[in-house]
């Protein structure tokens, strides 16, 4: 069974909206660091092209200032992982190209398939199976795998 149109048109400019906004955001990271601290864990931050989750522990946690800060972003070369500065905190820092990459492959393949939908329909062909439509009433089913027929 094919998805809905609307799911496909979802993914599609969803993903391209998600994709821009995350190269946009990788790019505001690279000069600037942005934070959030709440009274709750864990703190979130983008930085140096990678976004990051601070949990703490301990009394530390209890003396954080809450709310958004920004400053001059650092260069750091820290990736998957606990933070190596403090044992009071745990930090999971994941790279914003890794998210792109994968909102723009799940972009790339829905504007595929709709793409090799219309293909195979504008050829006389079924979208779903490819299975040639040619001698068959407008109106009639796929013989081969059965879907319905293509809305004019």
């Amino acid at each position: 069974m094919r998805p809905h149109p609307r799911i496909f048109k979802t993914i599609k400019w969803g993903g391209v909206a998600l994709t821009v906004g995350l190269a946009v955001l990788w790019r505001m990271s690279l000069t600037t660091q942005y934070s959030y601290s709440g009274k709750k864990d864990p703190s979130v931050g983008v930085a140096s092209g990678c976004i990051w989750l601070n949990w703490f522990h301990g009394i530390y946690r209890d003396q954080m200032a809450t709310g958004w800060r920004t400053f001059p972003s650092q260069v750091t070369t820290q990736w998957l992982g606990n933070s190596p500065f403090s044992r009071d905190n745990t930090r999971v820092v994941i790279p914003i190209w890794v998210l792109m990459l994968l909102a723009s492959s799940a972009t790339y393949g829905a504007w595929r398939l709709e793409t090799l939908a219309r293909r195979r329909a504008r050829a006389g062909k079924c979208s779903t199976c490819s299975y040639p439509r040619t001698g068959l009433a407008p109106s009639s089913p796929c013989p081969e795998c059965g879907a319905a027929a293509p809305q004019a």
